[in-house]
């Protein structure tokens, strides 16, 4: 086993290793120090069950059951389904825009994701009919802010909301590419805080913890003051762009850490006929600090 770096900056790809084995103990140390060191992980060629997935997951950690259950797997609740795929019904089976906001998993949750594994089932053979993934490193978010906007952010705490409708900065949900959330749903979801600036646990490196898809205000501050706040932090990421772009294949798995990134899907919604349909465990993690 070793790994290929994938950017200079970011990401790595783990060769050589068969994740439909079991991993010993001295190599799934190997993977995780990588895990660390390369924020994302990237495990090309590999032909996985839903319980093989399963299971090399759970050795980072205890799972996190997506609170959008009607997107879950049968039968593997740890499993969600990002597909275009429809129902007999014609409604989908998977979340809609798949993630076309920056956006680091289930930070609008008290105990905000540690990592995610996505596994590509199906891709579209067309070479034409894609849709990419794109990571940007928060770690390099945060070292490139001025040295005084670092002395603004400490101390304050962003609120982060999965409901698409309490933030203003998405476009207007349309029943396509936005999901409409049930009252159900939304009271599962309230509306949580995090430091803008959190400390990995592992590394200690500062990060920037805000995202555009679930970040909406800064607590204790007027709202005009924390939207002003929030729209220079989103502006400078933009400005940095992505870190990686991934092409996805069949077989590919890739695990990024979601307390130094956001990613973001890229690319049109693939159109029927082609099918995509990936499935994605989450590792829980712990309280920001």
């Amino acid at each position: 086993m070793n790994f290929e770096p994938l950017s200079p900056s970011i990401g790595a790809e783990v060769q050589n290793l068969d994740l439909s084995q079991p991993v010993n103990d001295t190599t799934f140390s190997a993977v995780r120090d990588g895990f660390h060191r390369y924020q994302i992980l990237l495990f090309r060629g590999q032909t996985l069950t839903e319980d093989q997935h399963i299971a090399f997951s759970r050795r980072f950690g205890e799972l996190e059951i997506h609170p959008a259950k009607q997107y879950l797997m049968p039968g593997h609740p740890e499993l969600l389904v990002l597909s275009n795929e429809l129902k007999a019904d014609g409604s989908r089976v998977s979340i809609a825009d798949g993630g076309i906001d920056w956006h680091s998993d289930l930070s609008f949750v008290r105990e905000p994701s540690l990592g995610s594994l996505l596994y590509a089932v199906r891709v579209p053979e067309d070479p034409n009919v894609f849709q990419d993934t794109e990571w940007a490193s928060m770690y390099h978010a945060y070292e490139t802010l001025p040295e005084s906007m670092k002395r603004r952010l400490e101390g304050l705490r962003a609120v982060h909301v999965f409901d698409q409708d309490q933030n203003p900065r998405l476009p207007p949900v349309d029943g396509k590419y936005r999901d409409k959330h049930s009252a159900d749903l939304k009271a599962r979801t309230p509306p949580v805080s995090h430091p803008l600036v959190r400390t990995h646990p592992v590394t200690r490196r500062k990060v920037l913890y805000v995202s555009i898809r679930f970040t909406i205000g800064i607590e204790n501050l007027p709202k005009a003051a924390g939207d002003a706040l929030l729209d220079e932090l989103f502006e400078h990421q933009a400005r940095l762009g992505g870190s990686y772009r991934h092409r996805w294949r069949k077989g590919d798995l890739m695990m990024w850490d979601n307390r130094c990134t956001n990613h973001r899907a890229v690319g049109s919604v693939v159109p029927q006929p082609h099918i995509r349909r990936m499935q994605r465990t989450t590792v829980k993690g712990d309280a920001p600090f």
